[in-house]
């Protein structure tokens, strides 16, 4: 008995994926370079490290002038012509930094940096398989090589989504979702590979969130829908878990969210992709929507809340919905509301007396002394009341 196709819960996904890789810049090789001369030229040397600290900089004409001391002293250089290339590729002239990139492999052939930056080249210009070929032998080369390795992953990712749109356009009986599964398995086998390499690699979890997600909409049975909202849901997580500010962790888990009917953690994810970037289009167009369908609705969070999608940086709405949430018992979230009014304008001081009074209650000793501290350096005279409390709160804890 075959089961019945289950019709998702998830909305139509515009999942803010990553859209451009690492690129590494050239690391300064300690030895000889490839060309057989050795020793090399301490100049050359120091020339080459110069093109390269510039490149950190975005310093272009700086580094283009230190790179071509280095090649009249060799014209073969892998470093200084992968560097060249560097310097090409940011200031966008393609054409040449492909020459470049080029010819440093070709005097080197296991010049791993060269392979990922050509990689990089390839994929910023729309060719994803060759963009992969690039970076898989460049992960040949070096396996410990994170960028590469990471730059593979989301290569098959693309190409994943790539087939995934081309089948979403034809006819749905005529769909074949097969291919795009088969680059999504090769992407989650270089993005776990990534997780023992590295178990701080936000941006790793963020795509198999993503993977997990639309493995999520095509199940045809509830119970792997289930599933993989729930592995996409901890992916999302994680990424946040590792870096609280990932714009694409909170539009994407909040999207999850608010395609599986749960508004609250829905529009307070939103909020916080909107506290990282005020610009995010998908998170200003569904947080409006999510709120409408919440259950944590009152006139004072609605206030915030429009106040929020008008003007996503303007801090005292932050601090509002911090008090607002303060109130309704939602402790996590109004902390987080309230660390958001800091980010956004550290002199709001009123939000590190709220966040004192919190800590105080929760028996954070250490956390409640900072911030009543921080506040009663930047308190104003009309806030006396507060002042003292926090006085008496340091005075208290410091003797325990």
């Amino acid at each position: 008995m075959t089961s019945k196709p289950v019709r998702s819960l998830l909305t139509i996904a515009r999942w803010a994926i990553l859209a451009t890789p690492a690129v590494l810049i050239a690391t300064l090789q300690g030895g000889a370079t490839c060309t057989g001369k050795a020793p090399p030229n301490p100049e050359m040397l120091r020339n080459q490290s110069a093109c390269v600290e510039y490149i950190k900089k975005q310093d272009a004409d700086r580094a283009e002038t230190r790179c071509e001391i280095c090649l009249e002293y060799d014209p073969k250089n892998p470093e200084c012509l992968n560097a060249m290339g560097l310097v090409w590729f940011y200031r966008g002239v393609d054409d040449k930094a492909r020459e470049y990139f080029k010819t440093a492999i070709s005097f080197n052939n296991d010049f791993a940096e060269a392979r990922n930056n050509f990689g990089v080249l390839k994929f910023k210009n729309g060719d994803f398989t060759g963009a992969c070929e690039l970076f898989e032998s460049a992960c040949e080369i070096d396996p410990a090589y994170l960028d590469a390795r990471y730059n593979l992953g989301l290569c098959n990712l693309r190409l994943g989504q790539n087939e995934r749109a081309a089948e979403m356009r034809k006819p749905e009986k005529q769909r074949d979702f097969q291919r795009q599964f088969d680059f999504y398995r090769r992407a989650e086998k270089e993005y776990r590979k990534i997780f023992e390499l590295d178990p701080q690699h936000a941006n790793s979890y963020h795509d198999m969130g993503v993977i997990e997600s639309y493995r999520a909409e095509d199940a045809k049975i509830e119970n792997d829908r289930r599933t993989h909202v729930g592995e996409s849901e901890r992916f999302f997580k994680r990424c946040i878990e590792l870096n609280a500010v990932h714009e694409t962790c909170h539009a994407n888990l909040a999207h999850l969210y608010l395609g599986a009917g749960r508004y609250d953690e829905a529009m307070f994810h939103f909020v916080q992709c909107l506290a990282a970037n005020k610009n995010n289009p998908v998170c200003l167009e569904e947080l409006p929507l999510a709120y409408s369908r919440a259950t944590m609705q009152s006139e004072s969070i609605k206030k915030y809340i429009e106040q929020i999608q008008k003007n996503p940086g303007y801090a005292p709405a932050h601090y509002g919905l911090c008090q607002a949430f303060f109130a309704k018992g939602l402790i996590d979230y109004a902390v987080i509301e309230c660390e958001n009014t800091l980010k956004l304008d550290p002199e709001f001081c009123m939000a590190n007396y709220e966040l004192a009074e919190h800590y105080r209650k929760v028996l954070d000793k250490e956390k409640a002394i900072q911030y009543c501290r921080t506040f009663i350096g930047c308190a104003r005279p009309e806030q006396a009341t507060e002042t003292e409390a926090c006085k008496e709160t340091v005075r208290t804890l410091e003797v325990q």
